[in-house]
């Protein structure tokens, strides 16, 4: 198995080979390659419930980091804290949470009523969905609507294969139409504005890159979209730059994109999108084949856009990138709306995530195996609750054992 993400490894491996510029980095036991230092130098971050143990020095019986989330409850019931959270990561979520009653109102805003869809092939998606995004006013916009993801910051898309949430942001765009229902961007209707009108304001990026690239050099490919909008040439260059430069990629201006990574190729067709400078930009599946500082990047770059004013809007099956940057969440399940709101009320609720098959943060599933009240996103957050759960306390109270 060839894949970035630790976690989905740990529990079937036996042998872990880390690669770097062609170069075997590691090569023995899980234990003994997450051990080695090399992770980070290549890349690649810890699983979040490991970083929890190695920070407040738990380990498993063996002595060395635990691996699984039962590994890690046993190791922390064992340990005494070691750091403070402040000296692995700031304590403070990575977002902060607009109450319910406060709304952002400067943010663009997609409102969807009664839309109903189905595929040529009689596929029906939707039925009826009524669904808001964005900065939406509380008995405006949203009169009538079931579902709001209102607030500060990007929202996340989540639901298993299926669910609906590429149809979901292609009716949005205009790539496809819906059979009935209404879908307005701040306030106005996009029924029988082409799918190119509709680009001025939505950009999307799709979850393939190779469906969006077609030039011969990634200069032209970030250029294309603003040159598609009317730009003069030497605007849309520098546009176009600046994009590349946002996503690391400015180095490789005059490289052919199929010469370019599939983790690269999905920034250059980020950075083709950027440079259009829509005020809605969507992202299907950014973060698949970025490593970790990729992941990062692309974590600051959203948050960023947030504070220019756009409406970000992130389709991922990644719930750490979505604990760690996303303040609000939609949850679908075949092509119904299970929950939107506070991505922390809804994490909060792991029957919901179940229903669409999905699972929260791994440090949220490793509080609630510990019998810990509080919700952690992310580590440093699972790690000030920890300590204010002090272990001297933990015979008096320790819960039983995960099934």
């Amino acid at each position: 198995m060839v894949e970035h993400k630790l976690e989905r490894l740990l529990e079937h491996a036996d042998r872990l080979l880390l690669l770097a510029d062609g170069r075997v980095r590691a090569w023995g036991p899980p234990g003994g390659v997450l051990e080695s230092g090399q992770l980070e130098a290549c890349g690649l971050a810890l699983p979040a419930h490991i970083r929890v143990a190695a920070c407040l020095g738990a380990r498993s019986a063996s002595g060395s980091l635990p691996l699984t989330i039962e590994q890690t409850v046993a190791a922390l019931r064992a340990a005494q804290p070691a750091v403070k959270a402040s000296s692995f990561e700031p304590a403070a979520p990575a977002y902060r949470e607009e109450p319910r009653s406060s709304p952002v109102v400067t943010a663009p805003s997609i409102a969807l009523r009664g839309v109903s869809f189905a595929y040529p092939d009689g596929t029906r998606v939707f039925e009826g969905l009524s669904l808001a995004f964005g900065g939406v006013e509380w008995g405006g916009e949203s009169k009538g609507i079931s579902h709001v993801a209102a607030g500060s910051g990007p929202i996340a898309l989540i639901g298993e294969n299926g669910a609906g949430k590429t149809t979901l942001v292609k009716l949005i765009a205009g790539l496809l139409r819906p059979q009935s229902g209404e879908i307005l961007i701040d306030g106005q209707t996009i029924r029988g504005q082409t799918a190119a009108q509709i680009a001025r304001r939505v950009g999307l990026v799709f979850q393939n890159p190779d469906d969006q690239l077609f030039k011969s050099r990634a200069l032209d490919e970030a250029m294309f979209g603003a040159l598609n909008l009317g730009l003069p040439p030497r605007e849309a260059e520098r546009r176009a730059r600046e994009a590349l430069e946002r996503v690391g990629l400015s180095t490789l201006a005059e490289e052919n994109p199929y010469d370019l990574s599939l983790g690269q190729r999905k920034m250059l067709a980020l950075a083709s999108v950027l440079a259009m400078q829509t005020p809605i930009l969507i992202l299907d599946e950014p973060t698949i084949a970025q490593d970790h500082p990729g992941v990062e990047r692309i974590g600051r770059l959203v948050r960023e856009l947030q504070a220019e004013g756009r409406l970000v809007i992130v389709i991922t099956h990644d719930m750490e990138f979505v604990a760690s940057y996303c303040p609000q969440v939609v949850v679908l399940a075949r092509g119904e709306v299970l929950a939107a709101g506070s991505t922390r009320a809804v994490f909060a609720r792991p029957e919901q995530l179940r229903q669409a098959g999905l699972e929260p943060p791994s440090t949220l599933r490793l509080a609630r195996a510990l019998g810990l009240s509080a919700t952690p996103l992310t580590p440093g957050e699972f790690i000030q609750a920890w300590q204010r759960w002090r272990p001297d306390s933990l015979d008096a109270r320790r819960p039983a054992d995960p099934p």
